[in-house]
């Protein structure tokens, strides 16, 4: 019911504009997976609630405010239709208007001053990452251990997304070419390619299944008794980067989807075309590379660039 509803919706929404109605179930698509990965009743205004708050932390504050509107839109349609939902709208619009911390008073300067100073102490910790020798109770925290290394250099190296993460499978890795191919966003295939700048994540990940007992398919797994062997949500993976940033210190406001953001800055400045980067990243538009990273160029690059002109 729910699906021919959301159907009925996006048809709706087509009418005037088919590049909205892709966009908004792209929103709605990536709701109930995230509310079907949790656990949890999407047509609730906790469930609302927390992807919103999933969101703020994983993504950029463009995609937040479309995939908010994107779900609003689709609550508000199946009220028109009198198919009442178990969502406080009011709730739900006070808690994006002033809920979870943005990036709104922090321009696209001051993030990358942000990151590059904090990003270094996270990789130098992630280098020297205590892994415990035994068990805790119910919970595996060796094993813990090595899979939130294996978990940081996956995304350090490959600058993929939470999501691309959690989707691996252990036969998605092709040792052979350093690559691993997963369906990114939009369902597009994305390429990951492992070993730039230099190799950490596939020993990583060969030192986390070398002590695994499961034969569970999934690369990133929980070690807890209650769920032993099920896949990380999206939610459970940025747990595990998220509490590693907490006990660097970093600062608050940077979480671990600016790790993707880091390692294109790096390439940028690194002199890396902006039609390579944007293959990298898997964006659709090189637009929305552009709009991302090429504001992030400061004198010194620019004197630099300008220094290889010919007279």
């Amino acid at each position: 019911m729910l699906k021919s509803h959301i159907e009925a919706f996006l048809k709706a929404k087509s009418k005037k504009s088919k590049k909205t109605a892709s966009t908004y179930r792209t929103a709605v698509t990536s709701w109930l997976a995230w509310a079907e990965g949790e656990g949890v009743e999407p047509l609730t205004t906790e469930g609302v609630i927390g992807f919103h708050s999933y969101l703020v932390d994983t993504t950029t504050p463009p995609t937040v405010s479309t995939y908010m509107a994107g779900i609003a839109g689709f609550l508000e349609f199946m009220d028109v239709m009198g198919e009442g939902t178990a969502v406080n709208m009011t709730r739900v619009r006070y808690e994006v208007r002033n809920g979870p911390r943005s990036y709104s008073h922090m321009n696209v300067v001051q993030l990358d001053d942000l990151r590059k100073r904090e990003m270094p102490r996270l990789v130098e910790y992630l280098e020297n990452y205590p892994i415990p020798d035994e068990r805790r109770g119910d919970y595996n925290v060796r094993l813990s251990a090595l899979r939130n290394i294996a978990i940081f250099w996956t995304l350090y190296e490959t600058a993929c997304r939470i999501g691309e993460a959690r989707r691996l499978d252990r036969s998605h890795i092709s040792h052979d070419t350093k690559t691993a191919v997963v369906t990114g966003k939009g369902n597009r295939p994305h390429t990951l390619r492992f070993g730039y700048p230099e190799s950490r994540a596939i020993p990583a990940i060969l030192a986390y299944l070398a002590e695994r007992t499961d034969r569970g398919s999934a690369l990133f797994v929980s070690h807890s008794r209650n769920s032993s062997g099920k896949r990380l949500s999206d939610t459970s993976l940025h747990l595990a980067i998220k509490n590693a940033m907490a006990a660097t210190g970093l600062d608050e406001r940077l979480t671990p989807h600016d790790i993707r953001h880091y390692r294109a800055i790096m390439m940028l400045r690194q002199d890396m075309p902006l039609h390579v980067i944007q293959q990298f990243l898997n964006h659709k538009d090189i637009g929305t590379t552009r709009a991302f990273y090429a504001p992030i160029t400061d004198e010194d690059d620019m004197l630099r660039h300008l220094s290889r002109l010919n007279s």
